[in-house]
């Protein structure tokens, strides 16, 4: 099938979805009129006001993806997250509006074997206002790969944009990653990213999500445990103001025996900020003896702050361990008034509350 034809399928399957409304159980917590009519207003997307830097390292392959596309094997990689990864999988419409119309994008591969002595950077850059841009990058790490990649998401300051990038991992059997996205996005910009990472056996993935910028943002983190003794490891903390709004979905499916999981998000809120956090845990019928945890905690420091969490656990195994908690609330009045017993100014002893609820996320 021609690349046209991918890309009038995508369309075909964005048609019917429509864009996620309020009444949609994914995005009930999440408003997106405003990105909506910022599209319908900006439609002519162009990468020109986009640049995509990678920094050059032995043992990693970086080629654009309008080039690999033409592999028949890179195509359907690409274009076959349009359809149902698993019977219950649900079609994200922005994934497919990606699909549609992506501009930019690449495809790296780390090598058979290697082990990177410093971090692969890549970074997202969005220097213009009423710019609409779509990027695609698949990230390939091929058996007994060690790295740290670093992904960085930023704006011109003030810049109003929309950014909708999506990015797939491939992680061959015993491949380790460590993967850092750090999200500072212009305050005024729509910024959605889709993450979806598949594993084999015994690789391991732990990723940080660290969240500052952005009018609105959403975050969908999807990990696979497809082979025996996978695991994965999320991390999240996003600190929000004014009306930033940020929604973070992370789901971890596990496909076979013996895979685990860990869901660790923390928020902090100030003014009118509102945060949505969705952690799901699916094990399979076939994934006997696996293990999750999952957690969940936002500090609110003001009275106008929302946070919504919801966990969801849909287990098909009884030789299963799943745990799941959230809490939601302000800064100890026990620990701060003994900061302040101790000579410590009411401000300084708030930040130092505030810094180590954070530590643990980035620590």
């Amino acid at each position: 099938m021609s690349l046209e034809q991918e890309r009038q399928n995508a369309r075909d399957i964005f048609h019917h979805l429509g864009y996620p409304t309020r009444k949609t159980e994914n995005w009930k917590y999440t408003n997106v009129r405003d990105i909506v009519e910022f599209i319908e207003q900006n439609n002519a997307r162009s990468a020109a006001a986009y640049t995509l830097s990678i920094n050059e390292i032995p043992g990693v392959t970086v080629v654009p993806l309008l080039q690999a596309i033409k592999d028949p094997r890179i195509a359907k990689t690409i274009f076959g997250l349009n359809y149902s990864a698993s019977h219950h999988h649900i079609i994200h419409p922005f994934l497919a509006l990606n699909s549609a119309y992506f501009n930019a994008g690449v495809v790296i591969t780390l090598q058979k074997g290697v082990h990177l002595a410093e971090p692969l950077r890549i970074q997202h850059f969005n220097q213009a206002s009423a710019a609409s841009t779509e990027v695609r990058c698949l990230i390939i790490a091929e058996a007994d790969v060690r790295a740290d990649i670093e992904i960085h998401y930023q704006g011109e300051p003030n810049a109003t944009y929309y950014c909708n990038i999506v990015q797939q991992f491939l992680v061959a059997d015993r491949a380790h990653l460590n993967l850092k996205f750090l999200q500072d996005a212009s305050q005024q910009a729509y910024l959605i990213t889709h993450t979806l990472i598949q594993q084999a056996s015994a690789s391991e993935v732990c990723s940080l999500q660290w969240d500052r910028g952005g009018k609105i943002v959403r975050n969908d983190l999807e990990f696979y445990l497809q082979g025996e003794r996978a695991r994965c490891e999320a991390r999240g903390l996003y600190q929000m103001a004014a009306t930033q709004h940020v929604d973070n979905h992370v789901t971890c499916e596990h496909w076979s025996p013996l895979t685990q999981s860990r869901q660790f998000y923390r928020g902090v809120l100030q003014e009118k900020a509102h945060a949505v956090f969705n952690g799901r845990v699916f094990v399979s019928k076939e994934a006997h003896k696996s293990i999750s945890q999952q957690l969940n905690n936002n500090l609110l420091l003001s009275s106008e702050a929302v946070v919504d969490t919801k966990p969801e656990l849909e287990i098909y195994h009884d030789d299963v361990q799943c745990q799941h908690g959230a809490t939601v609330g302000q800064l100890d009045a026990d620990a701060l008034f003994y900061l302040r017993s101790r000579g410590i100014s009411e401000e300084a002893a708030k930040q130092l509350l505030l810094e180590g609820f954070m530590q643990e996320i980035l620590n």
